[in-house]
């Protein structure tokens, strides 16, 4: 198809419908310089029972499709329509787009529902197309997404704009995307492309997904060197994104200089228990997912839901997170039930990082406000089984406001005695509310501490910096404040807490039980660490091991300094009372003896005589 233009074209059927052919199943078609737009403010399109587009119905061979434009559609399924798109309603063979434009674009359906292709089994390769002024309405079932739905081959998209496209759900659609609900094939790339102003409303009934990009990427999905800003999804979905919802992604690929950057990105979700929430991706089990170079300013996470994982870049999963920052934003659990078997995990970068395969390094949070209830909460991670070093937290406020919380200016909980190193937290605010140490069991307690690095430390952290921080525990039942680790793992000799090398300098620590200015409980082992001109208070338990840690309280408060020199002051007076006892017991000793002695001489003197 050559040379067409069309305006106002209408069609309708009860099988495969489309504006310039119904269903092919011949062999190959070529579409170019092709351009259809209408102005008509009803809908040009009423479609039938099973595929319908602007281009093509159904087609069982490939689309070449160069230089396709359309404009200004809208296009009105009936209640038992499905796969409605824009390009080709079902497509077996691959698809190749290019220099196309589709623009103005209204679609109010039923099921299944994509701008360009529903479902194409084969490849879809894009490049320098403009998607823009997309309104998809769905109000039944199916999946829904501004491009395309499934791709069952490979996909690449490069050096294309993606422009205020809003995509919404009032109905049952499981997986609700603003471009793509699924990528099943081996390779997928993003690449140098703007995608902005992207609305997705996951509404009704509960869904599994719901992304700015895409769904789900079962496999290799590589995102690199892309412009993304004010992404929205919002409703009742358990795994939400701004780019991918659940699976892996790849920020880099062959590339280690690629870079993305994300402006404005924010996500809520009402789903009841659960849910997964990063701006970059929301869950991802696979160990090969790589953050790398990627910029996040103005993110805005929240959720009232149960048990929710939430990061700044990452919710839950094993991805690596490297030369990454987060900036300017908010991210916020507003759950307010306490269940310690059940509890939300909160960090600006990594709400849950659930793996020991990858190291971690050169992470930034600025200007951000971490909180919860309870739980476990941190400036970079909630909870975290990976190792991570060159990491820095400034001007951020990580808050716990109810009791029941595990909280560190850096991690809430290390779960796997990993490595921590390097970390710096400046000019900011740790709070906790606390909780008294809880029985669970015979040989189990919780524990709710808080830290300036670590809230509770199972491994070693080490050349770790706290400045011009508060760390506070307001609970008057509080336990475990500390300037570096709130409470440590002292059960083993060979497997406890090192604190090694950390300085806490100016700053502020405050708390009721167990309050230290490295430790404030269970660290087994502190080296060459220094404490300056910090101020503690309400002190219950005073430090610990001070001349093996080499603890230089410079200008501490006077109390805890008149405490600890009456400590040693009733030391040495023990020490001098037992050596005094000693030498007396050495001087009545040897006079017994010298007594002894001459009792005796003199009982042989007296035997001689006689």
């Amino acid at each position: 198809v050559d040379g067409q233009n069309h305006n106002s074209t209408y069609a309708s059927g009860a099988g495969n419908v489309g504006a310039l052919m119904g269903a092919n199943r011949l062999g190959i078609i070529t579409i170019k310089n092709v351009n259809l737009k209408t102005t008509k403010e009803e809908p040009d399109f009423v479609f039938g029972t099973y595929a319908a587009s602007t281009g093509v119905g159904y087609s069982g061979y490939a689309l070449i499709i160069d230089n396709f434009n359309i404009d200004g559609y809208q296009y009105k399924a009936g209640t038992t329509s499905t796969n409605i798109s824009g390009v080709a309603g079902i497509l077996s063979g691959n698809l190749e787009l290019k220099n196309s434009n589709f623009t103005n674009l209204k679609f109010d359906t039923t099921s299944n529902t994509a701008a360009i292709v529903n479902y194409n089994s084969g490849n879809l390769i894009a490049d320098k197309i403009n998607i823009k002024n997309i309104d998809i309405k769905n109000t039944q079932t199916g999946f829904v997404s501004g491009i395309a739905n499934t791709i069952g081959g490979s996909f690449r998209l490069s050096n294309s704009t993606m422009d205020n496209i809003k995509v919404e759900t009032n109905g049952s659609s499981i997986h609700v995307a603003g471009l793509i609900t699924h990528l099943n094939g081996s390779d997928n790339n993003i690449s140098n492309c703007k995608i902005s102003n992207i609305d997705v409303k996951a509404n009704g009934n509960s869904h599994d997904t719901a992304a700015g990009v895409v769904c789900i990427s079962n496999n290799s999905f590589v995102f690199a060197d892309n412009e993304v800003s004010d992404i929205k999804v919002s409703g009742n979905a358990a795994n939400v994104s701004g780019i991918v919802a659940c699976g892996r992604i790849d920020t880099v690929g062959t590339n280690s200089n690629s870079k993305t950057t994300l402006n404005n990105i924010t996500l809520t979700s009402d789903y009841s228990s659960g849910v997964s929430m990063g701006a970059v991706v929301g869950v991802s089990t696979d160990t090969n997912g790589k953050l790398q170079n990627v910029t996040a300013n103005n993110v805005k996470l929240s959720t009232n839901c149960i048990a929710p994982r939430i990061g700044g870049l990452v919710g839950c999963g094993n991805p690596s997170v490297n030369n990454c920052k987060v900036m300017n934003s908010n991210i916020e659990s507003t759950y307010d039930t306490y269940n310690q078997y059940s509890f939300p995990i909160l960090g600006g970068i990594y709400g849950n990082c659930s793996s020991s395969a990858n190291n971690h390094s050169n992470l930034t949070v600025e200007n951000t406000t971490i909180k919860s209830k309870f739980g476990y909460v941190g400036g970079v991670y909630g909870l975290s089984q990976a190792n991570v070093e060159k990491v820095n937290v400034t001007n951020c406020n990580v808050i716990a406001s109810s009791s029941g919380a595990t909280v560190g200016g850096i991690m809430g909980h290390d779960a796997y005695n990993l490595r921590i190193s390097e970390a710096q937290v400046s000019d900011s605010k740790i709070s906790n509310v606390g909780k008294a140490v809880t029985e669970i069991s015979e040989k189990t307690v919780a524990i709710y501490p808080t830290g300036g690095i670590v809230g509770f430390a199972r491994g070693l952290v080490k050349d770790c910096d706290v400045i011009r921080t508060t760390i506070e525990t307001t609970g008057a039942d509080s336990y475990a404040t500390g300037g570096i680790v709130g409470h440590g793992f002292n059960a083993s000799k060979t497997t406890h807490t090192v604190v090694q090398g950390c300085d806490v300098i100016d700053s502020t620590i405050t708390g009721s039980n167990a309050l230290g200015g490295i430790a404030g409980a269970a660290v087994a082992e502190i080296k060459d660490c220094t404490v300056q001109g910090t101020q503690t208070a309400s002190i219950n338990t005073v430090f610990a091991d001070k001349e093996e840690s080499k603890v230089i309280v410079n200008e501490a408060v006077p109390e805890v300094k008149e405490e600890v020199k009456a400590e040693v002051t009733e030391e040495a007076k023990a020490e001098v009372a037992e050596e005094a006892k000693a030498e007396v017991a050495e001087e009545a000793k040897a006079e017994v003896v010298e007594e002894a002695k001459a009792e005796v001489a003199e009982e042989a003197k007296a035997e001689v005589v006689e």
